[in-house]
């Protein structure tokens, strides 16, 4: 796919809610351009999604669309079976792969081999005023700090994405140390509707909460997105406290084996694009 299509087809994934960030696809293509592929019909785009390879261990299917009035022939069946064997062919033979579909497609990522592991709400909202939370400072960190931190939570290595989307010019890093030792990060990016949180990786509540309060300050009176796994209640109860709701929904699931993520560290997705 021409990353000229890429777009067309990040246009169409913020038309069906998704929303992506300014400068995901710029940051993905950069980190695997390959990944992209493309369904036409005579030439023009029907359809395509995302084979992203982080490495030669792990991989993610996203970006899955067909053109509304394509649905319903066979084509999105055929599309993502192809996307699924080409990526088989990118990855080593015991690699696992991750999805994140919306719940009324389980059915058929089941039928495909993929195994749901949890799912994943949206929140989204104006945040209300904040300070900073004592006993926490911020600070720097190195690219290559951060992926060492964020590989050890997540459970793979996706380095290679999170080093570009460090350098992109629509995203801020904000990261908690104590006593100079990390203790968490987190990655705000602008999109089509407001600002986007994710990553979000901390040690403690404390430390996410100092995180929630430098990315709100910085960004006042914007509307804020946050892509919560269920398994993190402190985050859920956090953003029904700042007064968000819930706007949307996906299963992360897995086809081969599990990531070992630790999820009491894990409170927001990166990617529901990219994992």
């Amino acid at each position: 796919m021409s990353k000229d299509d890429a777009r067309k087809l990040f246009m169409w994934a913020s038309s069906e809610g998704w929303n992506p960030g300014d400068c995901d696809l710029d940051c993905a293509w950069a980190a695997d351009s390959d990944a992209f592929i493309g369904l036409y019909t005579e030439d023009v785009l029907a359809g395509g999604g995302s084979i992203f390879r982080h490495s030669a261990d792990f991989g993610f299917m996203g970006l899955f669309i067909v053109r509304p009035e394509l649905r319903g022939a066979g084509l999105g069946k055929r599309l993502w079976h192809t996307r699924l064997e080409m990526l088989k062919a990118r990855l080593g033979g015991d690699a696992a792969i991750g999805l994140d579909g919306v719940f009324n497609m389980e059915d058929f990522y089941s039928r495909g081999g993929f195994k749901t592991a949890y799912r994943t709400y949206r929140f989204e909202g104006v945040a209300p005023p904040r300070s900073r939370a004592l006993g926490l400072e911020g600070g720097g960190a190195s690219a290559g700090e951060l992926a060492e931190y964020d590989s050890a939570i997540v459970g793979y290595d996706r380095s290679g994405l999170l080093r570009e989307w460090l350098e992109a010019p629509a995203t801020h890093l904000e990261v908690i140390r104590k006593g100079g030792v990390l203790h968490g990060y987190g990655i705000v990016r602008s999109a089509a509707r407001g600002v986007k949180i994710g990553p979000m990786l901390a040690d403690t509540s404390e430390a996410f909460e100092a995180l929630a309060d430098a990315m709100f300050a910085g960004h006042p009176g914007v509307q804020f997105q946050i892509d919560i796994p269920e398994t993190c209640g402190t985050a859920l109860e956090a953003a029904r406290r700042w007064g968000f709701r819930e706007a949307f929904g996906c299963a992360r699931m897995y086809s081969g084996k599990e990531p070992e993520t630790d999820f009491s560290r894990l409170y927001s997705a990166m990617s529901l694009e990219f994992g």
